[in-house]
């Protein structure tokens, strides 16, 4: 007789030789698509508006809404308190907080809840990354020589921000993207020159470079023993980094392939500690067709192939187009398309150049290079000629009918803004409209008495008229929002977009500006622009020249595990 606890163990032993075994198999790489609403899309004009919390828990990123955040257990992205003209988002190391850039100030606000935190002020630059040694550092133009970039540094709880590497003397190198490898007192960052960019080191301790032979930008670290990089093909590769050593110690590994990037030293992915990843798709900024739009939506492709065309601009008789164009390898220039010939030429060549516009009598075109305004002959015939270098951005918006001055937009840390700035007086330039709600995208009137601009001061962005050079009050066009103003040439309308409409308002300029009446001329699928125009009316009023497709940033390509199946080297 077979007793029950001997049964039982028979069973037990059974169980245990006979129970299959379970298959272990390593994570599969997850590629997924999250699309955005239009109203909340990515807004990144410098590379550097997503961020990712290191424990893979959230990622943040800037939208004309101001700062987004959007948790891993949710499908959409929620406003961060307060966080409305934020740019330049990232995380501590911990994950607790976000910090961002407003205006001239580095703030920090805690993801628990509560009110943002001054970091310091006036303290401006890019690509900033929080290290585990509570510090903040990031990359900077400086005052004395606005072409390089040093890298500098802040305490996280507050204080005064310092330099901690600069180029040699004399070196055309620039500094960028500095992040602390956890744990160590190295310091990771991109060394760029005219040949490329490459991964270096800065010992924090001895003050040591090291310049690796490994090429990229934008190092993001991932605990699992990488540092992620951004190449020029738009490719984000995986190289293993040994951390007590401060060096890589391994071949790189492709991630991702299509990668959107704003020029070509500057990754817009942003990656976690835990290995996660989100990043807008090339293909977002997708090539696109010139088209020319009558009043009543009616279009026409112009004949060509579709390209990575940005901010048209016709020459004032219209014969002419001039247009920034990005390369397959991020690399951004002037060009100049003639309407009738339907001939290309190209005015610059050094990879960091957009926003033309012209000056009124066609001779000259002005854009900006590397964010700074420079001039050149519209023909080729000469050289690019500096006009106003210095830390910041600068974008210009219109040439003043006379010739003699432009009106342009900036973002510095002491002076952001709508200026002006005579020629024959140049680097020094006139506040025109303080940058204290977002005042940009300016639009002289054809006579040159009005000045047209955007500003989200109600919460939303519409389109304002005050007096050129003023003073005077300022009169509201659009309603229900409004951005990226043109003047008619006859100087009676003036148009604007509203989403995906284009709205006109009926204006007299003389004795004094008023708008008689506002009504939709048409609505379509074209690339719009956040804080510069992205179209423009040729002479005589009739037609548009548009950008077919959507500006990208409204879709987000996130990766998973995609470190799980690398083993660094050892």
């Amino acid at each position: 007789m077979i007793s029950v606890a001997a049964f039982g163990v028979g069973v037990l032993g059974a169980s245990l030789v006979w129970r299959p075994s379970v298959p272990r198999f390593p994570p599969v790489v997850l590629r997924y698509a999250m699309t955005l609403p239009d109203s909340a899309a990515l807004v990144d004009p410098n590379g550097s508006g997503l961020a990712y919390a290191p424990d893979g828990s959230a990622f943040a990123y800037t939208s004309r809404l101001g700062l987004m955040l959007r948790a891993s257990d949710r499908v959409d992205a929620v406003p961060v308190a307060g966080a409305r003209r934020a740019v330049s988002p990232f995380f501590s190391s911990d994950s607790r907080w976000l910090g961002y850039m407003d205006g001239a100030r580095v703030m920090k606000v805690p993801l628990a809840g509560g009110a943002p935190v001054t970091i310091c002020d006036p303290c401006t630059g890019y690509s900033f990354s929080w290290g585990s040694d509570d510090t903040v550092r990031y990359h900077m133009a400086p005052t004395a020589n606005p072409n390089s970039r040093v890298l500098m540094a802040v305490s996280a709880r507050g204080g005064s921000p310092y330099e901690i590497a600069h180029p040699d003397s004399g070196s055309t190198e620039v500094f960028r993207a500095p992040m602390l490898v956890p744990g160590t007192r190295t310091v990771l960052f991109s060394a760029f020159t005219g040949s490329g960019s490459r991964l270096a080191a800065l010992n924090l301790d001895t003050h040591a470079i090291t310049r690796f032979d490994q090429p990229g930008f934008s190092p993001q670290w991932v605990a699992a023993g990488f540092v992620t990089l951004g190449s020029s093909d738009g490719s984000l590769i995986a190289v293993p980094f040994d951390a007590k050593r401060g060096r890589p110690n391994g071949p790189p590994v492709t991630i991702a392939r299509d990668v959107s990037q704003p020029d070509a030293f500057t990754s817009r992915a942003a990656v976690s500690a835990s290995g996660a990843v989100v990043y807008p798709q090339s293909g977002g900024h997708s090539p696109r067709r010139l088209a020319v739009v009558g009043r009543s939506g009616s279009a026409n492709l112009m004949p060509g192939e579709a390209r990575l065309f940005a901010s048209p601009r016709y020459s004032p008789d219209g014969r002419r187009l001039a247009l920034g164009i990005t390369d397959q390898a991020g690399a951004r220039d002037v060009w100049v398309f003639d309407v009738d010939q339907r001939t290309w030429s190209r005015l610059t060549t050094d990879g960091i150049s957009n926003r033309p516009i012209w000056t009124p009598d066609g001779r000259r075109l002005l854009y900006s290079s590397n964010d700074d305004l420079w001039w050149i002959p519209a023909d080729g015939s000469g050289r690019p000629e500096s006009l106003l270098v210095a830390n910041g951005n600068r974008f210009a918006g219109s040439v003043t009918p006379d010739g003699r001055a432009v009106v342009f937009h900036e973002e510095s840390s002491d002076r952001s803004g709508i200026r002006s700035m005579v020629f024959d007086s140049a680097p020094a330039s006139r506040l025109l409209v303080p940058g204290t709600f977002g005042e940009s995208a300016p639009a002289l009137s054809p006579d040159g008495k009005w000045l047209a601009y955007q500003s989200d001061e109600t919460g939303r962005m519409e389109v304002y008229v005050r007096p050129y050079p003023g003073p005077g009050a300022r009169v509201s066009v659009s309603l229900r929002g409004g951005t990226e103003a043109v003047w008619a040439h006859s100087g009676r309308e003036l148009f604007f977009r509203s989403g995906d409409s284009v709205m006109v308002a009926a204006v007299v300029l003389s004795p004094t500006f008023a708008v008689t009446g506002r009504r939709l001329l048409f609505t379509g699928s074209f690339a719009s622009g956040d804080t510069y125009r992205e179209y423009d009316v040729a002479p005589g009023d009739q037609q548009f020249v548009m950008l077919s497709g959507r500006a990208g940033g409204s879709t987000l390509i996130g990766l998973q595990h995609a470190f799980d199946r690398l083993a660094p080297a050892r």
